[in-house]
């Protein structure tokens, strides 16, 4: 599969790029593109880009980064389908993330994206809210954002209207 071969080549790229003597910036985001071009299917690779990342937490250096790597983990176990700790990991992104407003916003767009998958509209219009709130307007989804929270809130709205009624007919 070209996908496949195009990651494991980004990957074997990446890898050997961490290797260079570089800025510490530029390093942590080449571990970031790493982990991006591993194949997370596979249960062992997964465990070992998560492994690594845990290991960045644990250095003080990479304070200003914990919301992006707990973010990157929430992603990892969401694509090797552990949909609990994704949450998890995406939620203490959230809460770390203080400055980092585009960061904060894609995290609060993976909750939102997560929970309207599964029809819970009522808790994915509190993340969309709250994404819309904070977006920059220069982020790339800014108009998809605002749209999906205008859309939400109509729909939430909607089905607070229905509970009542039901509620009050019974």
């Amino acid at each position: 599969d070209e996908s496949v071969n195009n990651k494991r080549k980004a990957n074997d790229i990446y890898a050997s790029l961490l290797s260079k003597n570089m800025a510490y910036e530029l390093q942590f985001q080449t571990r970031l593109k790493v982990a991006k071009s591993t194949n997370l299917t596979n249960k062992a690779n997964a465990e070992k880009v998560v492994k690594s990342f845990k290991k960045l937490l644990r250095d003080d250096n990479n304070r200003e980064y914990f919301d992006q790597i707990h973010y990157e983990i929430a992603n990892v176990y969401l694509e090797s389908g552990d949909r609990s700790k994704a949450i998890e990991h995406y939620k203490l992104s959230a809460w770390l993330g203080d400055d980092n407003f585009s960061q904060k916003a894609n995290t609060y767009l993976a909750l939102g994206d997560l929970y309207f998958n599964e029809n819970s509209f009522e808790q994915a219009g509190s993340y969309y809210d709250s994404c819309a709130s904070i977006v920059p307007q220069n982020h790339p989804n800014y108009n998809e954002i605002v749209k999906q929270q205008n859309i939400l809130s109509g729909l939430i709205s909607n089905l607070q209207a229905i509970k009542t009624q039901d509620s009050l007919q019974a």
